[in-house]
């Protein structure tokens, strides 16, 4: 990536997910020449970086696998019971510069609905197709 990057918070909202359930988060530039990736945050800014998983009501998120790689993200749902979790992930994205648009898709069963968003913006709920969407406006 070149030295001008920028960042931006991003939310993943997985509901309905049940155990031994995959969900990967995958992005993509659309232009060939721009590079776009997951993050922990701008390292300028220390008080805001990092990545969180919660949960709604306190439960814990029963994950056996949980990795960063780029351009995924890829969850494994664990744990011993028939239930189904829901929870909110919340990362960074970081580009070059020029970055306008870039492309977002879920890999799942179909059962979990997984939405994206950026801090502030509506959110899209994603599918096994890639959408495009825009970078946010600073």
């Amino acid at each position: 990536m070149s030295s001008e990057l920028k960042y931006a918070n991003a939310q993943i909202s997985v509901s309905n997910a049940a155990v031994a359930q995959q969900i990967i988060v995958e992005l993509q530039p659309k232009q060939a020449n721009d590079k776009i990736s997951w993050s922990t945050g701008d390292p300028a800014k220390t008080e805001a970086t990092g990545i969180q998983i919660k949960t709604t009501g306190g439960v814990a998120v029963p994950l056996t696998q949980f990795s960063v790689n780029g351009l995924l993200i890829t969850l494994n749902i664990g744990g011993d019971s028939t239930g189904t979790v829901s929870f909110n992930l919340s990362s960074f994205l970081v580009a070059n510069i020029n970055l306008s648009e870039f492309k977002i898709k879920t890999t799942n069963d179909g059962s979990p609905v997984v939405t994206f968003n950026f801090s502030g913006y509506e959110s899209t709920t994603l599918s096994q197709t890639f959408v495009t969407l825009d970078w946010p406006t600073p």
